[in-house]
């Protein structure tokens, strides 16, 4: 978990399916995979991130909607 005062988030999605989140705090990538998610939220003054597991139901999304399918061109 980050807690912070100022953060600056950078996103970015592999082609694995995975997204790589970099912040202006952390030494390292942090990985979020499919079945997580990064919440923030406001602890007093201060930002805080976390990654935690949530089922894509959290997030009201249909997930098959979400599936990319893979055939020989």
């Amino acid at each position: 978990m980050l807690k912070a005062d100022k953060v600056t988030v950078t996103f970015a999605r592999s082609v694995f399916g995975e997204i790589r989140v970099t912040t202006s705090s952390w030494d390292d990538a942090v990985v979020i995979l499919p079945h997580q998610v990064l919440e923030v939220a406001i602890i007093g003054k201060q930002v805080g991130l976390i990654r935690v597991d949530k089922p894509i139901a959290y997030l009201d999304i249909d997930e098959t909607s979400l599936l990319v399918k893979m055939c020989d061109a």
